[in-house]
């Protein structure tokens, strides 16, 4: 069997559903606020991290800055996710977030440039670096609940593929503009995320769900609802372990390709760039697989192009290796959205904020302290990008091992051992009613 997703019944979500041009008027807008954002920090996000590394921020200060990021969005995520599902507005529940955050995205994009100042470009990036994840807490969202279930693999194919075409012409020409001025790709930048933050804001239509409460946030209140069935807690760990070698890829990489490649700024875009064009061809066909036949499968194909990918980049020597590692890396990348598709089509309607966002806390509280030990690993090492890679490719190992732990959890009639041996848990029929019922969101595929 394959995973089901949950359905709805409520008659004015039906007729929502129902309504495919209202969807692909949605979906148009969302892709349009995404390619803003896809123009906007495929160049302008590597020139930030470069600037950092220019004005003497190391691989162990860089990597810290990410850590603390990602340990405070595990926090973030749910508090916007979990105000976002339960706001009530003319607007909507999320496009409130959208308009709040993108003013201050907008500014630190712009100052950026202007300051050559260690403390000072640390300040304005942890101020973007906030009001990014208040925005990516919120308006990916959009692409849930916009969408019916049964298709959301497909349709989030094609933003897949949009953000493919921008970026490649993002890196391949706007890297260029970096050579000849140092503020013009930022105010490039700038001026076409807010152009396209005000045409997504005005005219997506939410879904007309409405849950207010009257309960005040506590940290536990999205993990409450996010592991009502705790063997969601060993899917979520194993989505956020299965990705570990590309985690170290996409952080290092531009460090990587100038110090131990030597390669301009320049030259890394131009062979970085080719292998955006990559989920143009298979985001949509990986969409459709991971519909038709389920996420498991494709997910141990996701680990398997992660170690090929890895017996790639430790022979990496120059640009034309850079090429066939960026070709081989964003291939694989196409097929991670098999491991969070098991995670989405379980969520209900009312409560998907809720669900990604517990998700999102348990990926961001690993990967917060990953990323910081690989940090002062390259710098304890000299430099040694491989030894991260390494690292990264025994967690994806374990991420992958811990999915099919799941898989076999979740057949009918299987309880988890930790039920089995200790009967003096307190709430003890609450988790055994869990581990026996039915389960409507994600079954064995068989």
């Amino acid at each position: 069997m394959n995973e089901v997703p949950v359905q709805t019944t409520d008659p004015v979500l039906v007729r929502y559903y129902s309504n495919r041009r209202l969807m692909w008027r949605n979906v148009f807008f969302i892709i349009v606020g995404n390619f803003g954002h896809s123009v906007c920090f495929t160049l302008v996000a590597p020139l930030m991290i470069l600037r950092m590394n220019s004005s003497g921020v190391g691989e162990g200060g860089i990597g810290t800055l990410n850590s603390v990021n990602s340990w405070a969005v595990s926090f973030l995520v749910m508090y916007f996710s979990w105000k976002s599902d339960h706001l009530v507005s003319r607007w909507g529940r999320r496009i409130p977030f959208l308009f709040i955050s993108a003013p201050f995205i907008i500014l630190t994009v712009l100052l950026f440039p202007l300051f050559s100042g260690k403390w000072v470009l640390i300040g304005l990036m942890l101020v973007h670096m906030f009001f990014m994840d208040m925005k990516a807490s919120t308006f990916p969202l959009l692409s849930i609940d916009c969408v019916p279930r049964n298709i959301l693999a497909r349709i989030n194919s094609l933003v897949n593929i949009l953000q493919s075409i921008t970026g490649f012409l993002a890196l391949r020409y706007g890297m260029q503009l970096a050579e000849k001025s140092n503020f013009l790709p930022y105010a490039l930048g700038a001026g076409i995320l807010t152009m396209t933050t005000l045409l997504a804001g005005y005219f997506i239509k939410e879904p007309p769900i409405c849950s207010p409460t009257i309960e005040t946030f506590k940290p536990w209140s999205a993990i409450r609802v996010g592991w009502r069935d705790p063997r969601s807690i060993v899917l979520m760990l194993a989505v956020a372990m299965i990705q570990g070698f590309m985690i170290m890829y996409g952080t290092w990489l531009w460090l990587f390709a100038k110090n131990s490649l030597g390669l301009s700024r320049a030259d890394s875009a131009s062979a970085i760039s080719w292998s955006l064009l990559i989920p143009m061809v298979l985001a949509y066909p990986v969409g459709y697989i991971v519909d038709r036949w389920g996420s498991y499968k494709v997910v141990v194909v996701y680990w398997v192009m992660q170690v090929i990918t890895f017996f790639t980049v430790i022979h990496v020597s120059g640009p034309s290796g850079l090429i066939v590692v960026s070709l081989l890396a964003t291939c694989t990348g196409s097929f991670f959205s098999a491991a969070d598709i098991l995670i989405y089509k379980s969520a209900p309607p009312a409560e998907v904020g809720s669900v990604t966002s517990t998700n999102a806390f348990l990926r961001n509280a690993f990967v917060g302290c990953f990323v910081i030990l690989s940090g002062f690993l390259i710098q304890a090492t000299g430099g040694r990008y491989t030894i991260v890679y390494g690292m990264g490719i025994m967690v994806s190992t374990i991420g992958l091992v811990l999915i099919l732990v799941y898989r076999r959890m979740m057949q009918q009639n299987w309880k988890p051992f930790f039920l089995k041996k200790v009967g003096a848990i307190r709430n003890w029929h609450v988790w055994k009613r869990a581990a026996n019922r039915s389960p409507v969101q994600v079954i064995n595929e068989g």
